[in-house]
């Protein structure tokens, strides 16, 4: 008897702790669809975005979602959405800086530069004396290749 009641409660438990888990990515996408007029966004200014940073605070019971909007993949600075979900309260919304009328921007989304010359054009922009590179290290990336005094 009591190994029934072992394995029950071992394959029936997770489904039920399972069951009640807070899905951010179904529950925003349901929020965002419902509030479009509220939030002044259309659905195209919905369609790129990610979930950046998403956690739970025991303090005030509150799931908290962070959303970046994208432009064909790129995030855009600053672009974010802010959403705290209470079990209880529904969806509180803090911030809501996404760009309005994405497609009707015109968005440039390729490089004109290379990697050196932005960095020449910012150290003379800034007045920094800086020392070229011969050559651009593609086995570490995170290599530093110039030197300046600041």
């Amino acid at each position: 008897m009591k190994l029934v009641k072992i394995v029950v409660i071992f394959f029936f438990v997770p489904f039920f702790i399972f069951a009640q888990e807070f899905k951010a990515q179904e529950q925003v996408e349901i929020y965002l669809q419902t509030h479009l007029s509220e939030l002044k966004l259309s659905q195209d200014d919905i369609l790129d975005y990610h979930i950046y940073r998403e956690y739970y605070s025991e303090k005030t019971a509150l799931s908290h979602v962070f959303l970046q909007q994208q432009y064909q993949g790129i995030p855009i600075h600053k672009a974010e959405i802010r959403l705290h979900f209470h079990k209880d309260k529904s969806w509180i919304i803090t911030q809501n800086t996404f760009v309005k009328d994405l497609n009707n921007i015109n968005i440039q989304s390729e490089s004109l530069l290379t990697d050196i010359q932005a960095i020449q054009y910012a150290c003379n922009a800034l007045d920094i004396d800086y020392s070229k590179p011969n050559r651009l290290s593609k086995k570490v990336t995170s290599t530093s290749l110039y030197s300046s005094n600041f």
